[in-house]
């Protein structure tokens, strides 16, 4: 019987291993578990779940990967997400939802993010992460800078001699609405008049010839055109022009012994050059001569912002600082170009600055030369021409025109140099020479006022149109010093301070960054040329009167470059009448 149950019990196993070989089953758990064979089907069959095991059944589980570059960024800029699965059959990405398996995309969060990628398959599922930090964004760079003075390279100023803003000026605004232009300039009023010795008006007039006799702007002769009975009132009354022309006349030997001649006017048909540049380019009619005197203490204040308490000339050397010794502290390039053959240069009036800076003078031919070579230094003060007759001074033989056309010459010249791109030119006059003007000096602390009609001795009350003539002026004495060398002999000099401008004067900017068909109404004297200067490079102000000046940037655009391209400037007539005579 035991043999029997043995036989049988093989031939049973042999027949369970032969199924398992054919259909794939495993003994004692070979590809499966025990638990999956019985639970798989009946006895015949026997084979489990097959592939399709809880584990993976024999399939293999997805894989994810997620960077994100860069990996800082700031507020309103973008990043790129790159990311590659395998054995994945649904992808996605927090924040943006369904994606292909593998792929790059630009993401721009607005701020700190996770991303999170999650890859499912029949093999189960995979995540992976990657974040970005973003910072808030800088605040935007604040627009360009118009009037930027950075932008120029090169600053070239000069004054020439005794004339008032009306005697040249005055009709501009005709010219300028001729061209199509508003006239905006504060120019000669209808029924300008002065009164003469004998009480007669003198109406101002068109003069016919180039060439007048002298006249002055001294101490005296300023505070006389001011108020002509009352010379150290700060009351104008404006009505001592044509006297004080006639005492001129008289005291020289003139024939003009009325004094008409300081009512008189020139225009565009004059002085066409002249015209031409004010009305393309910048000017102002609120520039004043710095101080009520002659012509060297007014041309000291041109390069050193002071007198040095001097009314008239200076007969000794005095002690200051000029703009020029600033630069050269701040090592910035500077030349003086010198049109008379002789050294004949208010910066002989400061101790020492020939010595100190012997090589710092040229002839004004060097200036046409450094322009040619590309070596114009930073900053160029010219020297008009004195002896030369090139000045524009008012006297007997001396026509304006052969002046206006020496410095038109001086303008072109630049306009067709390679300097002209980062250049500015500016050209004023350095007192008004006793010529009538209707606006009264600026008197420290008072509005600016001005006569519309003719003078009558009776206090000028009208305050100018503009809103910066009814504030307070501010008109420093320099440094302190009060007049030192005013006349004692008769008759003598009134008393008085340095808190008075001298009279308007003509002046112009020219430049590619010149704002076209510009009128300044900002109230100024020459001494913002310096001010110019010392913001443009770093420097400090001179004295008190440079100090509380404009810097100018107001006559430039240098965000468009108005003139990048400069304009054909008319050439200016010198074969105009010129004789001592009127009109």
């Amino acid at each position: 019987m035991d043999r029997v149950r043995f036989q049988h019990a093989l031939t049973f196993f042999l027949a369970i291993g032969l199924a398992c070989v054919i259909s794939g089953c495993a003994l004692l758990g070979g590809g499966g578990n025990s638990s999956n064979i019985g639970n798989s089907g009946n006895g015949n069959n026997g084979n489990g779940s097959g592939s399709g095991s809880g584990s993976g059944g024999g399939t293999s589980a997805p894989t994810a990967a997620l960077t994100v570059s860069p990996a800082s960024i700031q507020a309103g800029q973008s990043t790129t997400l790159t990311w590659q699965t395998t054995n994945a059959t649904d992808v996605s990405i927090s924040n943006i939802g369904a994606v292909q398996p593998s792929g790059s995309m630009q993401v721009t969060p607005n701020s700190s993010t996770t991303y999170q990628l999650t890859a499912k398959g029949a093999g189960g599922s995979q995540t992976a992460s990657a974040a970005v930090t973003v910072s808030p964004a800088p605040p935007p760079p604040p627009p360009p800078i118009n009037g930027d003075l950075n932008k120029l390279n090169h600053i070239i100023f000069m004054a020439q001699e005794n004339r008032s803003f009306d005697h040249y000026f005055g009709h501009l605004g005709d010219y300028r609405a001729s061209l199509g232009l508003t006239p905006g300039i504060d120019g000669t009023p209808a029924g300008a008049a002065n009164p003469a010795d004998d009480g007669s008006l003198i109406t101002a007039f068109h003069l016919q010839t180039m060439c007048i006799e002298n006249t002055s702007a001294a101490w005296a002769t300023s505070h006389i055109n001011f108020n002509r009975f009352s010379l150290s009132s700060n009351t104008p009354t404006m009505d001592g022009f044509v006297v004080e022309g006639a005492a001129g006349a008289m005291g020289g030997g003139g024939n003009d012994t009325i004094g008409k001649r300081v009512m008189g006017f020139y225009d565009s048909g004059d002085l066409i050059s002249h015209y031409f540049l004010a009305a393309q380019f910048a000017t102002s009619d609120r520039w004043f001569a710095p101080a009520p005197v002659e012509t060297e203490p007014n041309r000291m204040y041109l390069v050193a912002s002071t007198s040095v308490g001097h009314a008239h000339k200076p007969v000794n050397p005095v002690q200051a600082n000029t703009i020029f010794d600033l630069l050269d502290q701040k090592g910035i390039t500077w030349k003086i170009y010198i049109t008379d053959t002789t050294m004949d240069t208010e910066l002989g009036f400061f101790q020492g600055f020939f010595t100190r800076h012997p090589n710092s003078f040229f002839p004004i031919s060097q200036y046409f030369t450094d322009l040619q070579n590309n070596t114009l230094p930073q900053v160029a003060y010219i020297d008009p021409g004195f002896k030369t007759g090139q000045d524009e001074h008012p006297g007997v033989g001396e026509s304006i025109q052969v002046g206006a056309a020496f410095t038109t010459s001086l303008i072109t010249a630049l306009m067709n140099s390679s300097s002209w791109k980062d250049s500015a030119f500016i050209m004023a006059f350095d007192e008004g020479g006793g010529m009538y003007d209707h606006v009264a000096s600026m008197v420290n602390g008072q509005q600016i006022f001005e006569i519309d009609g003719p003078s009558t001795g009776a206090p000028v009350t009208t305050v100018g149109p503009y809103p910066g003539d009814a504030t307070a002026q501010h008109v420093p004495n320099p440094d302190g010093i009060p007049p030192q060398d005013l006349f004692t002999s008769n008759p003598p000099d009134p008393p008085g301070d340095f808190d008075r401008t001298g009279f308007r004067v003509p002046m112009i900017v020219i430049s590619p960054f010149s704002k076209k068909n510009y009128v300044s109404h900002t109230p100024a004297d020459s001494t913002a040329i310096l001010k110019m200067i010392e913001t443009r490079f770093g420097l400090p102000s001179l004295t008190k009167r440079d100090a509380i000046q404009i810097d100018m940037s107001e006559f430039f655009d240098t965000v468009n470059v108005p003139w990048a391209t400069p304009p054909t400037v008319p050439g200016q007539p010198t074969n105009g009448p010129c004789y001592d005579g009127l009109p």
